[in-house]
């Protein structure tokens, strides 16, 4: 098999550090203040994947932006890192929004070059690994889950207990937060954007499903799962009215024009409104351009003539092309002549082995018989004279 030696590196680079130098955060001396090494959050199955989907945490590891963060060490730095990056037009779910396909990617090497049809991580997720690769402790886990600023903050924190933390915990850890109501935009991607839920039903969404906006989630042990079930037994009808009226408003979906945007948090107005004014400005540049455009350079362009029968083009093309058939008719002349050279060689020493003939050159009858083929020959022509194509032979 032949060696690949166009590869740009990334590959080998991805492989030989697969969290792209994304390390522990940097602990404190054990008689300072601080986060310390041994009060880390344990984590529960693979500490190799996280128990991650793996098409969802090889896009990650592969993006620019998850090997940018390897220069944060500082868990108050990642959090504040999470609070300016997760946008709502972004969204907080593992693939952004119109990008994830479920057939997989065809052709040579698509992975590598980075075309591959999985789709884009959203940058929630993309934070999301690089927490856990930091390895937070109980109490900044805690700070996640309570933060007051950011409900994407929150949401991480929900997302890192969900594929980390010990089953049969889950249902300690998420009960405070059942309830919530702080809302959040979780779809991002483009217009119309999703009405936006709520901490708590994301937390009941975690915990009851296993397929979530494209990936597969960690599965439970079966009494664990009974025991979520019976914990949610009193959100059921909630839950149920919730996805009722989801499907009738996917059933009766008006269309894109009239649907009624959801509210937008005063930043995202202020882009939006900010980005309509440039389009507005950039057609009125357009159009003041038509204005003022001269009348000359609106004409149509003249059609350049064809190339006639007396082009240049023509002409040395027929030139090659006759110089070309001299060749040939010359080449097939000297073929000719070699022939007949070989050919009365041939007869010389066929007559030479004959009997009658002298050193002389032959007979009489053999030199005009001689002659007689050699002119048949020359005209293409099948007669020969006498018996045994020649004539009388002495």
């Amino acid at each position: 098999m032949v060696k690949n030696n166009y590869s740009s590196g990334r590959n080998e680079d991805r492989l030989a550090s697969p969290n792209g130098g994304n390390i522990e955060q940097l602990w404190a001396a054990d008689d300072s203040p601080g986060a310390h090494r041994g009060d880390m959050m344990p984590i529960y199955g693979s500490e190799a994947t996280f128990n991650i989907n793996t098409m969802l945490l090889e896009n990650i590891r592969s993006s620019d932006y998850f090997r940018q963060l390897s220069v944060i060490r500082q868990w108050d730095e990642l959090v504040d890192t999470i609070f300016y990056d997760v946008k709502p037009e972004f969204g907080c779910t593992p693939w952004l929004r119109g990008t994830h396909k479920a057939q997989r990617a065809s052709g040579l090497c698509s992975g590598l070059r980075g075309v591959a049809n999985a789709g884009k991580p959203t940058t929630g997720f993309i934070l999301l690994v690089k927490a856990i690769t930091m390895r937070p402790t109980m109490n900044q886990l805690r700070g996640l889950l309570d933060h007051p600023d950011s409900a994407y903050i929150r949401a991480i924190g929900l997302y890192l207990l969900r594929y980390i933390a010990e089953p049969r915990d889950l249902l300690n850890w998420f009960k405070p937060y059942l309830d919530d109501e702080d809302p959040l935009y979780l779809e991002g991607g483009p217009q119309p954007t999703p009405p936006p839920i709520t901490i708590g039903s994301l937390a009941r969404q975690l915990l009851r499903t296993l397929d979530f906006h494209g990936t597969r989630l960690p599965r439970l042990p079966v009494l664990v799962m009974r025991e979520l079930e019976e914990g949610l037994k009193e959100w059921d009808a909630a839950d149920m009215e919730l996805e009722k009226l989801q499907a009738a408003n996917d059933a009766d979906e008006p269309p894109a024009k009239e649907r009624e945007a959801p509210a937008r948090p005063k930043e995202r107005e202020t882009d939006l409104a900010r980005g309509r004014e440039n389009e507005r400005k950039k057609r009125e540049e357009k159009e003041r351009e038509k204005t003022e455009r001269p009348k000359e350079l609106d004409r149509p362009k003249l059609k350049e003539p064809e190339a006639g029968p007396t082009s240049p083009d023509k002409i040395a093309k027929e030139t090659v092309d006759k110089e070309k058939d001299e060749r040939s008719k010359s080449r097939e002349k000297e073929d000719r002549v070699q022939r007949d050279r070989e050919r009365d060689r041939e007869r010389e020493r066929e007559r030479e082995r004959r009997p009658g003939t002298n050193a002389g050159g032959g007979t009489r009858y053999a030199q005009i018989d001689h002659e007689r083929e050699r002119e048949y020959d020359r005209r293409g022509d099948d007669r020969r004279g006498g018996s045994g194509g020649g004539g009388y032979r002495g």
